[in-house]
């Protein structure tokens, strides 16, 4: 009888353990899927920010730009809050690895592609501040020589060129485009990861922890707003030529 009895409680405190391993495995991966959630959203997020710092950049000027690229570099004022830079945490998205292969190169679901585009983001605010520190002593002569107590001022590209000279004037161009293109480009970048990104990520997550705890952060552009940005004019290449 007692022999009966301690085998009844030796299976009893085994069935015990097992489902406490059991449930403890089960917490653990309920928190690694949590962290992928957690992880995502936080990326995401950072994209969505940069995305919209770099159509306040743009908005500065998209209206105005024609195909000249005098005018292009005349129309853009100095950009402000160009310090920002950010430092995005991939490794908490280490799950999207064993994916990356089954998408191009170009997908968000390459940690390395993403991270490239974050690396051209502060790449980019860099150049616009050194634009900024560039332009500026022009825009300041330019008023001064040729204003009428205004604070702006209506130069000829020969006006332009005798104020600072075809090199200079070459090389503020240049500048300029580049930040014009990379800044588009950006906003590109950020706008596929973030419409892209939450499918690629949900397809590696437990359906019952996104049910559960809460999906992964989806955000759309507005049509306007991309229509408007999509019908960008582009610099004429053959006036760009002149200064190269």
């Amino acid at each position: 009888m007692q022999l009966k009895e301690s085998s009844s409680a030796l299976k009893f405190q085994n069935e015990l353990i097992q489902r406490q391993i059991s449930e403890a495995t089960d917490f653990r991966i309920k928190e690694a899927e949590i962290k992928k959630i957690d992880a995502t959203n936080k990326l995401i997020l950072e994209a969505i920010t940069c995305f919209h710092h770099l159509l306040a950049i743009n908005d500065n000027y998209r209206v105005k730009l024609m195909d000249d690229p005098v005018q292009r570099l005349s129309c853009i004022p100095s950009i402000i809050a160009t310090d920002r830079s950010v430092e995005p945490n991939f490794l908490d998205l280490h799950y999207l690895a064993r994916i990356s292969l089954e998408y191009k190169h170009n997908s968000p679901a390459n940690i390395l592609y993403m991270n490239m585009i974050f690396l051209n983001y502060n790449s980019l605010m860099a150049v616009w501040k050194k634009r900024n520190t560039e332009i500026m002593p022009v825009f300041q002569s330019a008023v001064e020589k040729y204003s009428t107590n205004s604070p702006s001022a209506f130069l000829s590209d020969d006006d332009l060129i005798n104020l600072i000279g075809k090199p200079k004037l070459a090389q503020l161009i240049g500048l300029t485009e580049h930040c014009i293109k990379k800044t588009d480009d950006c906003i590109l970048g950020f706008k596929q990861i973030f419409s892209e990104l939450p499918d690629i990520a949900e397809s590696q997550i437990s359906p019952e922890v996104l049910n559960s705890y809460g999906k992964i952060f989806r955000y759309s552009w507005n049509i306007k707003e991309s229509e408007s940005f999509l019908k960008r004019i582009e610099v004429d290449n053959s006036k760009l030529q002149q200064f190269q």
